[in-house]
């Protein structure tokens, strides 16, 4: 994840294509290998994702390639069971801790592929400042998924449609109640386990 937000964008424009797609293949296949339920069908649907993801790329077929896009939003599937996961842990430990970490992070990088898919059926979605030669690169889509996350919100980016403001209004709502109900579960079940310990070492 690190190597795809920080390392891919030193690139030139050339590379960042390929370099995202085996980027996003190996972190799609990490984090379904990370789930405890339903890992067999969910390794089927990223294996059939990452085909028409190559696949794609060699035909350039756009309507294929948006039915790629709504297959790897699956993705948020895999997220979804790492959340579940992470609230059902009564011993919270610096492994939760780094789980809930990536599954913020997995969270921005999923919102970035649907970015990405409002751009392909609506080109004016959103105002993104192209790149030189006029190419909008996924690392844009990254770096407003994050900033909307956040609710940090430079402004440079802008939605212009509907669609493109309710995924705003999503993105920005789920990063915050990511951090304030999670979190704020996750240090509840840290104090509480800590509580009961001393409570049994005192009796």
């Amino acid at each position: 994840m690190s190597f795809l937000v920080f390392v891919i964008p030193v690139f030139s424009i050339e590379f960042h294509t390929p370099l995202y797609t085996y980027s996003f293949v190996a972190i799609f296949f990490a984090a379904v290998f990370c789930t405890e339920r339903h890992r067999r069908p969910l390794f089927v649907f990223a294996v059939i994702a990452v085909i028409l993801k190559v696949v794609t790329g060699w035909i350039m077929i756009e309507t294929l390639n948006q039915i790629t896009q709504v297959v790897i939003v699956i993705f948020f599937i895999v997220i979804f069971q790492l959340l579940s996961h992470i609230v059902r842990q009564q011993r919270i430990t610096p492994r939760v801790i780094l789980e809930a970490i990536n599954g913020y992070l997995l969270l921005g990088l999923g919102f970035s592929v649907l970015v990405g898919l409002a751009m392909r059926i609506g080109e004016q979605a959103f105002s993104f400042p192209a790149e030189a030669g006029g190419v909008i690169i996924h690392h844009d889509f990254i770096y407003f998924a994050f900033v909307t996350m956040s609710t940090l919100g430079y402004g440079e980016i802008v939605s212009l449609t509907p669609t493109a403001k309710s995924l705003s209004i999503l993105m920005s709502v789920t990063g915050q109640l990511y951090l304030a109900v999670l979190i704020a579960l996750l240090a509840g079940k840290y104090v509480a386990f800590w509580l009961a310990r001393e409570n049994s070492h005192s009796k």
